[in-house]
């Protein structure tokens, strides 16, 4: 009886770890599936940030159309040289100084008038605006286009030649080709998000 036993405790002992083949299968299945879900989590990793981008640019815009109507004062907003950072600040020269010249210049203003409020801030890496002229009725997308957010509540949409526009879009693109339209109507100062036709 003592034998049997022995010999039971024997055989459930020598199941007790894993063998080269088990080892093996595991790591080949676990190899497969990180090449099969990395791609998806990069991609949606990147969806995430564009859109987070969007979120973001759409809530700096609320907060300048806000100041611009309980300060009184017209706020600016515009692309930075860089097509990767952006400005929101009262429309006036000491704000805006590399746009001192030009057709759509901001005024000199008023030395005594209180500090106001200065959004600067830089899109996610390897985001950047679009340049306006990559499509179609697109004012908003460069360096030369100026939004200004009015006390009234409006906005006033210049393009780089001071002319006026009821909306304009913004674009929003990532590396691999992904973007995102943020279009403004100057009636409301109300951006909304507009479907584009994504790259295959």
């Amino acid at each position: 009886m003592e034998m049997a036993i022995r010999k039971h405790d024997l055989m459930r002992n020598s199941r007790a770890g894993f063998t080269l083949v088990e080892l093996l299968s595991v790591i080949a299945i676990l190899a497969f599936a990180s090449a099969v879900i990395a791609p998806m989590a990069a991609n949606w990793w990147m969806t995430q940030r564009l859109q987070g981008a969007i979120d973001d640019l759409r809530t700096d815009w609320i907060h300048a159309r806000t100041a611009a109507m309980d300060e009184g004062r017209v706020y600016r907003f515009q692309i930075l040289s860089s097509e990767q950072q952006y400005r929101i600040a009262p429309n006036e020269i000491a704000y805006w100084p590399e746009q001192a010249s030009g057709v759509n210049a901001p005024p000199t203003g008023d030395p005594d008038e209180d500090a106001g409020v200065v959004i600067e801030k830089s899109l996610p890496n390897n985001l950047h605006f679009e340049a306006a002229n990559d499509m179609v009725n697109i004012s908003g997308g460069n360096p030369d286009s100026t939004w200004l957010f009015l006390p009234d509540g409006r906005a006033k949409l210049l393009d780089g030649t001071g002319r006026e526009h009821q909306q304009a879009s913004i674009l929003i693109v990532e590396q691999a080709g992904r973007r995102r339209q943020l279009t403004m109507r100057a009636l409301t100062a109300q951006a909304q998000q507009v479907p584009i036709q994504q790259p295959q």
